[in-house]
């Protein structure tokens, strides 16, 4: 009997505006962040090559000015997210808040209203904290990535109906390979049935790209499980339950057939990248 492989996707709640979102090449604006009891406005852009190892960098409007106004600029006219592409850094922008002319601005020492642009009549834009903003932001984001949110009521279910599962940390079809262990099993994965983000969709849309550029990046830190059809029922019941999206991507086969990768237009597709090589 064919096993059903499905991986697992969450769905993203795009009302909190606060998810740091997996995808390379993101751009990211007027997210939201608490801070202080006060929305705070910043955004983004995430590299090509981001990882682990990627380095921040904060980029700070003038007086008056917006992040947003200040990302494009730095885009437009000093090339900033091709240099982050390049180099591998997250850009994030900050935005301060308004003064009572609608003035954005900075307060970077709450504790000393004696700062020659803290002339706020009500007081109140003294007595934000921007540092502290700024650097609860760099907390996030390093959360964000270093603490993934992880599927574990998922994972105390999967005695229930699966044969087999791990992680997808290093890629899809890598770590794929890596659950069939080097077993006498193939596998037929249909490019359709893998789930992104909206984000994502999005940006494939506006750039041309194409999604099999991106399925197999790795960081996804979902859950990829094999089971049998005859599990149908309880996983489609265990999903509803905890509110978790679960989606059959394929199938795995014996190994007198080959391994297919399988395109939108049904023709096997070779892929320039299967996921992050570890170097021992």
């Amino acid at each position: 009997m064919p096993i059903a492989l499905l991986i697992l996707f969450s769905c993203l709640n795009d009302s909190k505006k606060t998810e740091l979102p997996v995808e390379i090449n993101e751009v990211k604006v007027n997210s939201i962040f608490k801070h202080s009891g006060k929305d705070r406005i910043y955004n983004y852009y995430i590299p090509k090559n981001f990882n682990k190892n990627s380095p921040a960098i904060f980029v700070f409007h003038a007086w008056g000015g917006t992040s947003l106004g200040t990302m494009n600029f730095m885009n437009d006219v000093h090339n900033f997210h091709e240099l982050a592409d390049k180099f591998g850094y997250l850009l994030v922008y900050p935005e301060g808040l308004p003064n009572q002319v609608d003035h954005l601005l900075y307060n970077t020492n709450p504790k000393d209203n004696g700062n020659w642009w803290c002339t706020d009549p009500s007081g109140e834009i003294c007595s934000n904290d921007d540092v502290g903003f700024s650097k609860e932001l760099a907390k996030y984001f390093i959360k964000k990535y270093f603490e993934p949110e992880i599927q574990i009521k998922l994972t105390k279910k999967l005695l229930k109906f699966a044969n087999s599962s791990i992680d997808i940390s290093d890629g899809l079809i890598d770590d794929l390979k890596k659950m069939m262990n080097k077993q006498r099993l193939s596998y037929k994965i249909l490019e359709e049935k893998i789930p992104i983000s909206n984000n994502l969709l999005n940006y494939l849309k506006k750039n041309n790209f194409k999604k099999t550029d991106f399925v197999s990046n790795g960081d996804d830190y979902q859950i990829l499980f094999t089971a049998s059809a005859d599990k149908s029922r309880i996983i489609k019941n265990i999903s509803k339950k905890l509110s978790v999206k679960i989606s059959r991507i394929g199938k795995i086969r014996p190994n007198n057939q080959k391994s297919l990768f399988i395109d939108e237009k049904g023709q096997h597709l070779l892929l320039k990248f299967s996921g992050y090589k570890h170097q021992f």
